[in-house]
């Protein structure tokens, strides 16, 4: 019997300077096996949309934008 094995990888993050704030996202998958890393790459782009809206709540919390 074969084990399969995948993994995403996901950072975000904020910078801010005087009059900006940026908040930046990447995600990598890898795999194994074929099947399992198309699979994982078709819920990459969500993965990286929910790592980016934590890290703006953070952001904009200590900014004192949210409360």
């Amino acid at each position: 019997m074969t084990a399969y094995y995948g993994k995403i990888h996901n950072k975000s993050t904020a910078t801010s300077g005087k009059n900006y704030s940026k908040i930046e996202g990447r995600g990598s998958v890898r795999s194994n096996d074929l099947s399992t890393a198309r699979s994982l790459a078709e819920g990459l782009a969500s993965c990286v949309d929910h790592g980016n809206q934590i890290v703006y709540e953070i952001h904009a919390r200590s900014k004192g934008w949210l409360k």
